[in-house]
């Protein structure tokens, strides 16, 4: 239609309710979230989404999922980059940083964690989401 806002990727053209709904899928949000870390430890770890639901069951005590505490900038709810989700893959010590983070409490830490970011981050306060 006339009115079809298109997004312009290289070498492709794809309307953006297409990169919506590509970006919503969970083949995609796995990609996405895996990309926080090295291959070799993100494709056997578990991947959540940003509601923690499991997108994929992982075999190595690994976990990777979206961080960023503002959620999606579209109103679509869908994150426009893997940058845009801030994904982070942890050891099981880093899952109790990160539960402790996102409650917003003193983590209750057993020992040293394993985090990755290899997306980076969008400049979040990690002492106060």
């Amino acid at each position: 239609t006339a009115d079809t806002t298109v997004l312009m990727l290289p070498a492709l053209l794809f309307p953006l309710s297409a990169a919506i709904d590509l970006h919503a899928s969970i083949e995609w949000q796995i990609e996405a979230y895996s990309a926080a870390a090295p291959s070799f430890l993100s494709s056997k770890a578990t991947i959540l989404d940003s509601t923690q639901k499991v997108l994929r069951n992982g075999t190595n005590g690994w976990t990777c999922m979206p961080a960023n505490p503002s959620g999606p900038a579209s109103e679509d709810g869908v994150w426009a980059s893997a940058r845009e989700a801030a994904p982070v893959c942890f050891d099981a010590a880093g899952l109790d940083w990160m539960k402790g983070w996102m409650a917003r409490k003193k983590p209750l830490m057993k020992r040293d964690a394993f985090v990755w970011m290899l997306q980076g981050d969008l400049g979040f306060d990690n002492t106060d989401p």
